[in-house]
This record gives structure tokens, C-alpha cells and sequence, in this order.
């Protein structure tokens, strides 16, 4: 508030004047120290919150950086991470290679086992097939080898036969013989008709003997050959089995 001192009429208006001019000014220096107290008040306020603000902000700071320096932490980890991540990718990429190869060996030999199979199959039922038929063969050669062997044992049995009866009159003519030789001793010293007559009935006697015994012996001999002539393929038999 700005004081003019102009012309006053007397003492007293001036008077007057200069209090009313000193109560406008007492006001408002009471208006400014209010605002003064005012401004300090919210001054200490705004010190007040702008500590507790940096407070907040250094704290906030703090933090981050904390987790900033976590974050840088966490990100060298990930990279080392990544790097070996890197590696054994690199290796699984090697070994998937390998392994992409060995799969091609691997299918190309179970096609060529495969194929082999196959064969080995084929040849297999061709062996069987073969068996079959060599079971059949040896089941017809053991059939006619049995059959054989029972033909062999019936002419065994003549044989026996045949040489039982050859040796029994193989001894009855050798007997014979021999009576023979000794009447012929005693006719060398004296014959008579009936002597002589006796005599011719022994020779016709070991004449029929003899006639008798060679269809024996031709029997016994053919016998013999069939049973050489079975024995041959019998082992000829035996021989195409093995």
C-alpha cells in the first residue's frame, strides 16, 4: 500500500490518516507474515515430502539398481547359459547328423536283411520241400529195405535149410563111399555073382544119390546168387541214402 502524503486540513486528519495508513500496513504485514508462515508450512511440507521423496527415490534407486545388477547378473547367466546352450546345441546337431547317417546305414541294411530274409525264406522252403521229398524217398527206400531184409531172412532160412539137407547128403554119400571102397577091397579077394550083383546096386545106388543131390546144389547156388545180387543193392540202397 502505497502512502501519499498530500495536504491534510489540519493535524488531526493526518493524524488520522497515518493511523489508518499504519492499521492497512499492520494488516497487511500480519497478511504477509501469515503467508510467510504459510510458505514456511508448506515449505517444511514440501521438504518434508521431497525428503521422504528422495528417500522413496533413493530407495526406488536402490531397488533398481539392486535389481538391475540382479538383472545384469541373471542376463551373464543367461548368456553363459546360452553359450553352453549353444554348444550342446551344436553337439545335439552333430550327433543328430550322426545319427541321421547311421539311420540311412541302418535302413539300407534292414533292406538288404530284408531281402536277405527273404532268401534265406525261400530257400528254406526249398530245403523243406527237399526234406520232404528225401523223408519220402528214405521212407520208400526203408520200406523196400524192410521188405528186403525180410525177403534176405526168408532165403537165409532156405539157405539153412537147403545146406543142412546139402551136408546130410554130403554124409550119407560120403558113407557110401565108403562102403563102397571097402566091398570093393573084399571083391579084389573073392566076387561071387551075388557079390557082383551087390555091387551094381551100390553104384546105382550112389548114381541116384549123386542125380539127387545136384538139383540141391544147383538150388543151393542159385540161392546163393540172389542173395549176392540183394546184398549188391542193398548197398546200393544204403549208399543213395546217405
Amino acid at each position: 500500500m502505497d502512502i501519499h502524503m498530500g495536504h491534510f486540513r489540519d493535524k488531526g486528519e493526518e493524524i488520522e490518516y497515518l493511523q489508518q495508513a499504519v492499521r492497512q500496513l499492520q494488516s497487511q504485514l500480519d497478511d504477509s507474515r501469515q503467508l510467510v508462515w504459510q510458505l514456511n508450512s508448506e515449505s517444511e511440507e514440501f521438504r518434508e515430502s521431497s525428503w521422504q521423496l528422495e528417500k522413496e527415490l533413493e530407495n526406488s534407486l536402490d531397488q533398481a539398481e539392486k535389481k538391475n545388477r540382479d538383472l545384469r547378473h541373471q542376463c551373464n547367466k543367461l548368456g553363459k547359459d546360452t553359450d553352453v546352450l549353444k554348444d550342446k546345441m551344436e553337439e545335439i546337431k552333430r550327433i543328430n547328423d550322426t545319427l541321421s547317417s547311421d539311420l540311412k546305414k541302418y535302413k539300407q541294411m534292414e533292406i538288404e536283411w530284408t531281402k536277405r530274409i527273404q532268401q534265406l525264406e525261400q530257400q528254406n522252403d526249398d530245403l523243406e520241400r527237399a526234406l520232404r521229398a528225401a523223408s519220402d524217398h528214405k521212407m520208400t527206400a526203408q520200406q523196400h529195405l524192410d521188405e528186403a531184409m525180410e525177403r534176405d531172412v526168408l532165403r537165409e532160412g532156405e539157405k539153412e535149410e537147403l545146406l543142412s539137407l546139402l551136408q546130410q547128403l554130403q554124409e550119407e554119400n560120403k558113407d557110401l563111399a565108403e562102403e563102397i571102397r571097402i566091398r570093393d577091397r573084399l571083391s579084389s579077394f573073392e566076387k561071387s555073382p551075388r557079390d557082383l550083383r551087390e555091387s551094381r546096386t551100390s553104384v546105382e545106388t550112389q548114381t541116384q544119390v549123386v542125380h539127387a543131390v545136384q538139383p540141391l546144389r544147383n538150388k543151393v547156388s542159385r540161392a546163393l546168387h540172389r542173395t549176392r545180387a540183394l546184398g549188391r543193392s542193398l548197398n546200393c540202397m544204403a549208399k543213395g541214402d546217405v
